[in-house]
């Protein structure tokens, strides 16, 4: 009899040979769903709690709306609005007005309220501070558009942009409307707001969605 010999050794080999490459594949393809997906997520979280501060700010700014015959804040900048939420919307929680993003930076590490303890004015720590968003100081009130908005992140453009020193880099922002609802964008060229003028155009600066005498106040970038 002949000596046996290993069976089909080749056809063993290239099984296996095709299985790893299948693997790999696979693997590769779940790769390149999963990482994108986790991405977003992980912006998605760090983003969420400015959502959550600009909603605060909308609904502080309603309030103090009904305790001033209907006019939100008349200020001339973005701290004296952020002292008067504080004073008479019930809003001194400083951290409010900082993004998650620019926690850590050493302006934002040490706030606390807005307000000095005597109320009298915005604590030091709080002018220092690089705050996060933009108001409309003046113009609005309780009975305007419920699309008209109230305040945005910091370093919306007019071409509907947000500038790269904006919290998120360039990468979108939110803005919180009159409504109470806050809404995520990109940008507002795919996604355009209600001109104050004619709802039914739209525009990609933020300014025609105000009305003519709203004064739009940016945080310094301290």
């Amino acid at each position: 009899m002949s000596p046996s010999r290993p069976r089909f050794p080749a056809r063993r080999a290239a099984g296996w040979v095709f299985n790893a490459v299948v693997i790999t594949l696979t693997l590769l393809v779940l790769a390149a769903i999963i990482i994108p997906t986790f991405g977003k997520t992980r912006h998605g979280c760090r983003r969420h709690p400015d959502s959550s501060n600009l909603r605060q700010i909308g609904q502080a700014s309603l309030i103090y709306a009904s305790e001033h015959k209907d006019q939100l804040p008349q200020t001339d900048n973005v701290t004296d609005f952020a002292a008067a939420l504080a004073r008479d919307g019930g809003l001194n929680d400083a951290t409010i007005w900082i993004s998650f993003t620019e926690a850590s930076l050493p302006a934002n590490r040490s706030l606390s309220t807005v307000l000095t303890a005597d109320r009298s004015g915005p604590t030091p720590e709080f002018q220092r501070a690089r705050l996060a968003f933009t108001v409309v100081a003046r113009g609005l009130h309780a009975n305007l558009p419920a699309t008209t908005p109230i305040a945005w992140t910091r370093g919306l453009q007019p071409d509907g942009t947000w500038s790269k020193d904006s919290p998120y880099g360039g990468d979108g922002g939110h803005i919180v409307f009159l409504g109470g609802n806050v809404t995520f964008y990109r940008n507002l060229v795919s996604a355009p707001l209600a001109r104050f003028d004619d709802p039914k155009l739209t525009t990609t600066d933020i300014r025609p969605a105000l009305p003519p005498d709203a004064l739009v106040a940016e945080p310094a970038l301290n």
